[in-house]
């Protein structure tokens, strides 16, 4: 299969997509006509897309064909099976779960909506402060303004930073390093934990935890 040019009496150029068949030329499409060398030009690469298309599907015809064309197709008639037992399509789904991971945390006793937010932006779509308000509006309807984050947070930082740490070591750190212990029976080990949620109340916890 390949592009050729098939110049015409009244002076024009007619594109078309060929084949040889038993040493005939034997036309299968035709692209354009045009006396514009633009025109035949663009013709032309329209009918090298259309040739590697054509080729691109003959090719999975031929790797499909016998046993593993039957296994794609049953796949296939699988997936759409599937689809089509879908009720609703929730595009706030990452909130919808990660709320009730939230709260399960403990993190819901912060008691502010926009620390909810930006907890769980970061879980599922970790980025810039910029790209997060961009995500909360976009996906979760939440307009926040860029200016009134980072004064939040500032304000987090300054006032409630202890209490956050105490809620992340107490209801995620602890019980995983209790339990790692006693699944391994250790008596000596050393814990490496991000500095923000080491406060001095929480290295008492990890101490008298043993």
């Amino acid at each position: 299969m390949f592009v050729k040019k098939k110049p015409n009496r009244s002076g024009s150029t007619t594109v078309v997509v060929a084949e040889k068949e038993k040493g005939a030329t034997k036309y299968l499409k035709t692209i354009g006509t045009s006396s514009n060398p633009a025109d035949i030009a663009k013709f032309v690469r329209e009918g090298e897309e259309y040739v590697a298309s054509r080729k691109a599907a003959m090719f999975l015809e031929l790797e499909f064909d016998g046993a593993r064309g039957r296994a794609a197709e049953a796949e296939l008639k699988a997936t759409e099976e599937f689809l089509s037992r879908i009720e609703n399509v929730y595009h706030d789904a990452p909130k919808r779960i990660l709320d009730r991971v939230f709260d399960s945390v403990g993190f819901h006793a912060v008691g502010d909506d926009i620390f909810r937010s930006l907890v769980i932006a970061r879980m599922s779509f970790p980025s810039s402060k910029r790209a997060t308000v961009e995500y909360l509006k976009s996906c979760f309807g939440e307009d926040y303004d860029l200016h009134r984050i980072y004064r939040y947070l500032d304000r987090l930082n300054d006032t409630r930073r202890e209490e956050i740490q105490a809620v992340s070591v107490r209801h995620t750190m602890l019980p995983v390093v209790t339990d790692f212990v006693e699944k391994y029976g250790l008596e000596d080990f050393v814990v490496v934990a991000e500095s923000g949620m080491m406060s001095e109340a929480n290295v008492s916890d990890l101490e008298e935890k043993g």
